[in-house]
């Protein structure tokens, strides 16, 4: 039973992007003319030399390999789950959810005959046009529900062509007539909801408003040095992870740097590090923080370190902007574009970073030459703290403000509505400050 590698990519699972051919055991695509990318597929091996469990799929850039990598596996998919009833096999069963090769030379039906290839060549879809698709699509569903670990398929996105890729950073949104203030008649103290989140201004300007880390709660509890002015920092008990406010010298409301850092050793170079301008959304800030922490928290109880290992692929930190309606365009010199659909935010992923220590994917919302607020993160930052922030950056839930706190620039392109009386950056459950702590001083 041969392998037969080109009956299956070209006849049983029909791949039909263009150059696409088959190669030794793999099948190699370069759906996009000109690009760097290629898209690469091969069978999965399990443990046993001659079973396959599935198909990983791969990105592969001109200069830098392979950059993107993920396995779908046929169990996933219920590729086989018509054959192993037949057979009467189940998921303890020795044979389930595989196939096997290992005679070859003998004749017969392929290894893989009997699959149900449909859900799995969908996944293999979907996978290729979040890296190589920007033709447009139906927009999608207002006020559908976002979540990051459930994806719209993405027919349903809103995926019209970007600018030309050298346009795509410096492009500014669209303007309009001169902006006039379209909360003129409202007192600046009054309370309103901002949707888009992005468009929010700062809120709070408390540090714990962006701190979840615990304190009085036992062996977990963080340390927080909070002085008088300049600084303030709180480390995680083994000083492997710690967060910091650094105020702007001048001392400007609103102005300063929030940075994040883990570190392998404690006084060790720092792996990874997180950056916030003062003026970015805090509740955006504490969701990141959260993520981070849930995942140094578990740590504690296993083997793993989240901290600095993580094998989720950059994906989940794009899908809940293409699941938003955001455009996607890919650029020649290993960055990748995404624009929210008012042009007024953008993400740029440097996907072939080399450097660990330069910013590999970089946010910022308003006017390119004089943004609302940045936020970056170093290559090696985990994906999962990424696409904590990015699925925060578009949730549905919009954020309280007074109208004096929302930025003038983007007043117009916010969508307002009625708050609830409640203080504004208030929308958290806070921890109380610390004892003997200035943390209730505001930044």
């Amino acid at each position: 039973m041969a392998l037969s590698p080109n009956a299956f990519f070209t006849q049983e699972l029909a791949l039909t992007f263009d150059n696409g051919a088959v190669v030794g055991n793999s099948y190699y695509a370069a759906p996009v003319p000109d690009s760097p990318l290629l898209l690469r597929i091969s069978f999965q091996s399990t443990i046993r030399q001659g079973e396959y469990g599935g198909l990983r799929l791969s990105i592969v850039h001109a200069d830098r390999g392979p950059i993107d990598e993920i396995t779908l596996s046929f169990a996933d998919h219920g590729t086989f789950s018509t054959r192993d009833r037949a057979a009467g096999r189940t998921d303890r069963s020795d044979g389930y959810a595989v196939f096997r090769d290992f005679n070859p030379r003998a004749s017969g039906p392929a290894p893989w005959a009997g699959g149900d290839w449909t859900r799995l060549k969908a996944a293999v879809t979907r996978y290729a046009d979040l890296w190589f698709s920007t033709r447009p699509t139906p927009p999608r569903t207002p006020g559908t529900s976002l979540a990051r670990t459930t994806a719209l398929p993405l027919a349903e996105k809103t995926a019209a062509p970007g600018p030309p890729i050298a346009e795509a950073r410096a492009t500014p949104p669209t303007k309009g007539p001169e902006l006039t203030d379209p909360m003129n008649p409202l007192s600046s103290d009054k309370l309103v909801s901002v949707h888009a989140r992005y468009l929010a201004g700062q809120g709070s300007d408390q540090v714990f408003d962006g701190w979840p880390f615990p304190h009085n709660s036992g062996e977990h509890d963080w340390s927080f040095h909070c002085p008088e002015g300049g600084y303030q920092v709180a480390a995680s008990p083994c000083l492997r992870l710690r967060s910091g406010f650094l105020a702007d010298p001048s001392g400007t409301a609103g102005d300063g740097i929030w940075i994040t850092a883990a570190h392998q050793q404690p006084f060790e170079p720092a792996a990874w590090t997180a950056k916030f301008d003062a003026s970015t959304p805090v509740e955006m800030i504490w969701d990141f923080h959260t993520e981070l922490l849930h995942f140094y928290l578990d740590d504690s109880y296993s083997d793993s370190d989240m901290l600095l290992d993580d094998d989720t692929a950059p994906v989940a930190a794009y899908l809940p902007l293409l699941n938003a309606g955001w455009t996607h365009v890919i650029g020649k010199s290993g960055s990748q574009y995404f624009r929210s659909p008012d042009g007024v935010a953008l993400l740029v992923h440097q996907y072939a970073a080399s450097d660990s220590n330069r910013p590999a994917w970089v946010l910022e919302a308003g006017d390119p030459g004089k943004p609302l607020w940045r936020a970056s993160f170093t290559s090696r930052t985990p994906v999962t703290y990424v696409a904590a922030f990015t699925t925060s950056l578009v949730a549905q839930e919009p954020l309280t403000r007074a109208v004096g706190e929302v930025p003038f620039p983007t007043r117009n392109l916010a969508r307002l509505s009625p708050a609830p009386d409640r203080k504004p950056g208030g929308t958290l459950a806070l921890p109380p400050a610390p004892p003997n702590s200035t943390a209730a001083r505001t930044r």
